[in-house]
């Protein structure tokens, strides 16, 4: 797993004003680093309105996951 999604996942947790846009798109993330990311936007998914992950390989088990956590 890539330390560049790992950080960016961590910094994420710890922004405390709520993230209504992100774009992550073309930046070649696979499953697993999209599902650290994903877990890691679970406090402003109340306030998220547009999330960008286009263009990377996602995959199944990532496409699950984000379908699971935005219920």
């Amino acid at each position: 797993m890539s330390k560049t999604a790992v950080a960016v996942s961590e910094a994420i947790k710890r922004y405390s004003l709520p993230i209504e846009e992100i774009n992550l798109m073309n930046n070649g993330l696979k499953a697993k680093e999209c599902i650290v990311l994903i877990n890691s936007l679970n406090r402003h998914y109340n306030k998220l309105s547009c999330l960008n992950i286009s263009k990377n390989k996602l995959g199944f088990e990532g496409a699950k996951h984000l379908a699971e956590a935005i219920k």
